[in-house]
């Protein structure tokens, strides 16, 4: 009669994400979500598109229990910053990405909400996982300042035997090795995002017992 109010929210990423996670969530018949998500988008061109005050309204319109998000596949780029770019691997970089993730980590999980934050994939391109290394590694220390955020590592999740980048992984659902990724070479297919939305159910099922369901 008052199921848990999950929303759901990013980038591509999300939307890849956001469909096998509210299937596999809502047939516990104890969760409502919502999921909105804006293809291109991140935390460093908020002049494209401002999350922050998307976050806000649709915080205020659903009142969610829990809030899962991902963002970070368009935001290894040049950030303008004191008028200057700077790049990926510069300290000014780091400190301005760490600032825009750690508010919205500070946001989303307040007022009781948990915060569910779902990292990156690597990329197959090497210049471009080396810029998305970086990315991941601020993100993950933003969330672990935070206890009451739940950092889900999705690098680590899609890696070959060797750590680096892989097209196939084991599904365990079935234990066959499978194809779980776009053909960008970055973004995962709809087996990946399954694959994913597993782990990140895992995760909301635990908050949902803490709040007394049995799941």
């Amino acid at each position: 009669s008052d199921p848990l109010r999950l929303y759901i929210a990013g980038d591509s990423d999300a939307g890849n994400l956001g469909p096998p996670l509210q299937r596999e969530l809502e047939d516990t018949g104890l969760v409502k979500s919502h999921l909105f998500y804006k293809v291109s988008s991140g935390l460093s061109r908020p002049d494209f598109f401002d999350w922050p005050s998307q976050l806000t309204r649709d915080v205020a319109k659903y009142n969610p229990d829990v809030v899962v998000v991902t963002f970070g596949g368009n935001d290894a780029q040049d950030l303008l910053i004191d008028g200057q770019s700077r790049p990926v691997d510069s300290p000014q970089w780091k400190a301005e990405y760490a600032g825009r993730v750690g508010k919205v980590m500070d946001y989303l999980s307040s007022d009781g909400r948990t915060l569910v934050w779902v990292g990156i994939p690597n990329a197959k391109d090497e210049s471009t996982r080396a810029r998305m290394d970086i990315l991941q590694q601020v993100t993950k220390a933003e969330a672990d300042k935070r206890p009451q955020v739940v950092y889900v590592d999705v690098w680590n999740i899609f890696v070959g035997r060797s750590g680096g980048y892989a097209d196939y992984i084991t599904d365990p659902r079935d234990g066959n090795g499978k194809l779980v990724r776009a053909s960008d070479g970055f973004h995962l297919n709809q087996t990946g995002a399954e694959i994913l939305a597993l782990t990140v159910a895992e995760k909301v099922k635990a908050d949902m017992r803490t709040r007394g369901a049995a799941v």
